[in-house]
Protein backbone atom coordinates (compact mmCIF):
# COMPACT_ATOMS: atom_id res chain seq x y z
CA UNK A 1 0.00 0.00 0.00
CA UNK A 2 1.41 3.69 -0.87
CA UNK A 3 0.56 6.92 0.71
CA UNK A 4 1.54 10.09 -0.50
CA UNK A 5 2.96 12.61 2.26
CA UNK A 6 3.81 16.73 1.47
CA UNK A 7 7.17 17.01 3.01
CA UNK A 8 7.81 20.91 3.51
CA UNK A 9 11.67 22.09 2.67
CA UNK A 10 13.74 23.84 4.13
CA UNK A 11 15.37 26.15 1.87
CA UNK A 12 18.19 29.31 1.77
CA UNK A 13 17.89 31.57 -0.53
CA UNK A 14 20.90 30.08 -2.63
CA UNK A 15 19.29 26.77 -2.29
CA UNK A 16 15.57 28.48 -3.62
CA UNK A 17 17.47 29.51 -6.63
CA UNK A 18 18.82 26.42 -7.84
CA UNK A 19 15.38 24.88 -7.15
CA UNK A 20 13.79 27.50 -9.22
CA UNK A 21 16.00 26.68 -12.13
CA UNK A 22 15.01 22.99 -11.97
CA UNK A 23 11.88 23.75 -12.32
CA UNK A 24 11.78 25.86 -15.25
CA UNK A 25 14.27 23.64 -16.88
CA UNK A 26 12.40 20.76 -16.10
CA UNK A 27 9.05 22.42 -17.55
CA UNK A 28 10.79 23.43 -20.45
CA UNK A 29 11.79 19.96 -21.31
CA UNK A 30 8.62 18.53 -20.52
CA UNK A 31 7.09 21.01 -22.83
CA UNK A 32 9.68 20.88 -25.73
CA UNK A 33 8.80 16.98 -25.60
CA UNK A 34 4.71 17.71 -25.58
CA UNK A 35 5.44 19.97 -28.36
CA UNK A 36 6.96 17.48 -30.38
CA UNK A 37 4.58 14.43 -29.64
CA UNK A 38 1.37 16.52 -30.61
CA UNK A 39 2.78 18.23 -34.19
CA UNK A 40 4.12 14.38 -34.97
CA UNK A 41 1.34 12.86 -33.45
CA UNK A 42 3.93 10.71 -31.33
CA UNK A 43 2.92 8.80 -28.20
CA UNK A 44 5.19 5.88 -27.18
CA UNK A 45 7.74 6.95 -24.88
CA UNK A 46 10.63 5.16 -26.49
CA UNK A 47 10.15 6.88 -29.89
CA UNK A 48 9.85 10.32 -28.16
CA UNK A 49 13.13 9.54 -26.15
CA UNK A 50 15.20 8.54 -29.19
CA UNK A 51 13.85 11.88 -31.05
CA UNK A 52 14.37 14.08 -28.13
CA UNK A 53 16.85 13.09 -25.60
CA UNK A 54 20.20 15.06 -27.08
CA UNK A 55 18.36 17.47 -28.61
CA UNK A 56 16.89 18.74 -24.82
CA UNK A 57 20.54 17.10 -23.27
CA UNK A 58 22.05 19.96 -25.99
CA UNK A 59 19.34 22.80 -24.96
CA UNK A 60 19.26 21.99 -21.88
CA UNK A 61 23.32 22.00 -20.82
CA UNK A 62 25.29 18.90 -19.94
CA UNK A 63 24.85 19.88 -16.14
CA UNK A 64 21.29 19.02 -16.43
CA UNK A 65 21.02 15.80 -14.93
CA UNK A 66 20.19 12.94 -17.41
CA UNK A 67 17.76 11.35 -15.09
CA UNK A 68 15.56 14.72 -15.02
CA UNK A 69 15.61 14.90 -18.59
CA UNK A 70 14.18 11.32 -18.69
CA UNK A 71 11.68 11.54 -16.27
CA UNK A 72 10.10 15.39 -18.12
CA UNK A 73 10.11 12.87 -20.85
CA UNK A 74 8.35 10.29 -19.03
CA UNK A 75 5.81 13.10 -17.58
CA UNK A 76 5.01 14.42 -21.23
CA UNK A 77 4.39 10.83 -22.98
CA UNK A 78 1.83 10.66 -19.72
CA UNK A 79 0.09 13.83 -20.76
CA UNK A 80 0.46 13.13 -24.33
CA UNK A 81 -1.19 9.68 -24.12
CA UNK A 82 -4.10 11.08 -22.26
CA UNK A 83 -5.01 13.82 -24.12
CA UNK A 84 -4.58 11.37 -27.59
CA UNK A 85 -6.91 9.41 -25.74
CA UNK A 86 -9.28 12.41 -25.07
CA UNK A 87 -9.07 13.47 -28.62
CA UNK A 88 -10.23 9.91 -29.79
CA UNK A 89 -13.41 10.00 -28.23
CA UNK A 90 -14.12 13.32 -29.82
CA UNK A 91 -13.86 15.79 -26.67
CA UNK A 92 -12.25 19.09 -27.10
CA UNK A 93 -8.02 18.99 -26.39
CA UNK A 94 -5.23 20.76 -26.90
CA UNK A 95 -1.52 20.41 -26.51
CA UNK A 96 -0.38 19.31 -22.99
CA UNK A 97 1.79 22.46 -21.69
CA UNK A 98 2.72 23.17 -18.28
CA UNK A 99 3.50 26.81 -16.89
CA UNK A 100 6.19 25.10 -13.85
CA UNK A 101 6.05 21.48 -13.96
CA UNK A 102 6.89 19.10 -11.16
CA UNK A 103 9.65 17.74 -11.46
CA UNK A 104 9.00 13.50 -10.76
CA UNK A 105 12.40 12.07 -8.76
CA UNK A 106 13.03 8.67 -8.23
CA UNK A 107 15.70 6.17 -6.48
CA UNK A 108 18.13 7.30 -9.29
CA UNK A 109 17.92 11.16 -8.20
CA UNK A 110 17.31 12.05 -5.08
CA UNK A 111 17.60 10.02 -1.70
CA UNK A 112 15.68 10.89 1.72
CA UNK A 113 16.93 10.08 5.28
CA UNK A 114 13.88 9.83 7.81
CA UNK A 115 16.94 10.22 10.62
CA UNK A 116 18.42 12.66 9.34
CA UNK A 117 15.40 14.93 8.04
CA UNK A 118 17.23 15.66 4.80
CA UNK A 119 16.83 15.02 1.53
CA UNK A 120 19.55 14.81 -1.41
CA UNK A 121 18.07 16.00 -5.16
CA UNK A 122 19.50 16.31 -8.30
CA UNK A 123 19.54 19.69 -9.80
CA UNK A 124 22.22 21.16 -12.77
CA UNK A 125 24.18 22.57 -9.91
CA UNK A 126 24.56 18.98 -8.84
CA UNK A 127 23.19 17.11 -5.71
CA UNK A 128 21.35 19.96 -3.31
CA UNK A 129 21.03 18.69 0.11
CA UNK A 130 17.75 20.06 2.43
CA UNK A 131 16.33 19.67 5.28
CA UNK A 132 12.36 19.23 5.69
CA UNK A 133 9.86 18.79 8.28
CA UNK A 134 7.00 15.42 8.57
CA UNK A 135 3.37 17.51 9.27
CA UNK A 136 1.95 16.34 12.28
CA UNK A 137 -0.48 14.37 10.02
CA UNK A 138 2.39 12.11 8.66
CA UNK A 139 4.38 11.38 11.29
CA UNK A 140 3.05 8.04 11.75
CA UNK A 141 4.51 7.04 7.97
CA UNK A 142 7.96 8.38 8.67
CA UNK A 143 10.66 5.58 8.80
CA UNK A 144 8.76 3.31 6.16
CA UNK A 145 10.83 2.92 2.55
CA UNK A 146 10.16 5.93 -0.15
CA UNK A 147 9.32 5.39 -3.95
CA UNK A 148 8.83 8.56 -5.92
CA UNK A 149 8.81 12.28 -4.89
CA UNK A 150 7.70 15.06 -7.13
CA UNK A 151 9.06 18.70 -6.60
CA UNK A 152 6.25 21.49 -6.14
CA UNK A 153 6.52 25.02 -6.14
CA UNK A 154 3.83 26.48 -4.47
CA UNK A 155 3.12 29.98 -2.48
CA UNK A 156 6.51 30.91 -2.47
CA UNK A 157 7.16 27.83 -0.66
CA UNK A 158 8.80 24.12 -1.75
CA UNK A 159 7.13 20.90 -1.30
CA UNK A 160 8.42 17.58 -1.72
CA UNK A 161 5.47 14.91 -2.26
CA UNK A 162 6.65 11.35 -1.04
CA UNK A 163 5.26 8.40 -2.14
CA UNK A 164 5.58 5.86 0.84
CA UNK A 165 5.46 2.45 0.87
CA UNK A 166 3.65 0.72 3.65
CA UNK A 167 2.79 -2.78 4.56
CA UNK A 168 0.07 -4.21 3.57
CA UNK A 169 -2.67 -4.40 6.27
CA UNK A 170 -3.63 -7.92 7.31
CA UNK A 171 -6.36 -9.50 5.91
CA UNK A 172 -9.76 -10.97 7.94
CA UNK A 173 -10.66 -14.28 7.04
CA UNK A 174 -14.23 -15.88 7.52
CA UNK A 175 -14.14 -19.03 9.18
CA UNK A 176 -17.57 -21.00 9.23
CA UNK A 177 -18.51 -21.97 12.46
CA UNK A 178 -20.00 -25.48 12.10
CA UNK A 179 -23.61 -26.13 13.96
Amino acid sequence: MQRTIRLKLNTTEAQRLVLVQTLTSFTQAFNFVCQYGWLKGEKNGIELHKAMYYELKAQLGSFFPSQLICAARVKATEALKSAFARKKTGRKTTQPHSALCPVRYDQRSYRLSWATGQTSLATPNGRLLLGFEVPSYAVKYSGYPVDSADLIYRRGRFWLHVVVTLPDPPTLTMVRLSE
